[in-house]
């Protein structure tokens, strides 16, 4: 019993690290104290960090089904599990952002509380050049969950404000979801954006700061962000190049 009450505590540990560092919404901090809710924060969470891909095949489901046959399924069985499958398959393959953006409005009358529509459909009118109404829809969206999606809401959010010209705003978005995350790949965002308005000193104190931690991080956290570390030495060798140049 007693080992597996050390195997039990070393797993309620580890989801703790990763929810801290992961910079989790405040209520995965609670779950994790509650019965079961480190394997909740686990499989809800945590899980997405790893190639599943093989296991997936193994299983036989690693070939999602096609559009045409989730369009069939959506008319036969409207339901709005099957319309909202099929929004996001839109949305994924970058086809069709109207016809997803109405899917979604659809699935919202329904169900209002549907965060996984809404972001789905502040991201279809983002694709569909609808910026206001994209940034309203992030709006609602992030005052219910500041940090859906693992932060991704927001960083989407903050290319879409930067895309509209609003630059401050974007860089001001990206430094909130940096204080909330420990992301490497949103420092790595936040340093470009800096580099790019002139602040290159801030954008490159930020990164050898960034990178400095990854040295430190666990190994799990280093593979997930191994890609992000090549983009952030990128970028520092390219704000060097043009201290010296």
């Amino acid at each position: 019993m007693s080992g597996l009450y050390l195997i039990q505590s070393a797993f309620t540990i580890w989801m703790m690290v990763d929810c801290y560092q992961r910079g989790a919404a405040s209520y995965w901090y609670m779950m994790l104290w509650v019965p079961f809710g480190p394997l909740v924060y686990f499989f809800a969470v945590k899980i997405h960090d790893f190639d599943l891909s093989p296991l997936k095949r193994l299983a036989g489901i690693g070939r999602p089904a096609s559009l045409e046959n989730m369009r069939w399924q959506a008319l036969e069985t409207p339901s709005l599990a099957n319309r909202l499958a099929l929004a996001h398959a839109l949305l994924e393959a970058g086809e069709a952002p109207a016809e997803a953006a109405a899917l979604f409005a659809e699935v919202l009358r329904h169900d209002g509380d549907n965060k996984r529509a809404s972001y789905g459909l502040a991201r279809a009118r983002q694709l569909n050049r609808e910026p206001a109404l994209a940034l309203a829809a992030f709006d609602a969206l992030l005052a219910r969950e500041p940090g859906f999606a693992d932060g991704e809401a927001l960083r989407m959010r903050a290319d879409l404000l930067w895309d509209e010209g609003h630059r401050e705003e974007a860089i001001a978005d990206l430094e909130r979801l940096v204080q909330q995350s420990g992301r490497l790949d949103f420092r790595v965002a936040l340093a470009y954006r800096l580099e790019d308005v002139g602040r290159a000193a801030p954008a490159a104190a930020l990164l050898r700061q960034a990178l400095e931690e990854y040295r430190h991080a666990p190994h799990f956290i280093q593979r997930r962000d191994a890609r992000a570390r090549q983009d952030a030495n990128y970028v520092l060798k390219a704000l060097a190049a043009r201290e010296t140049g």
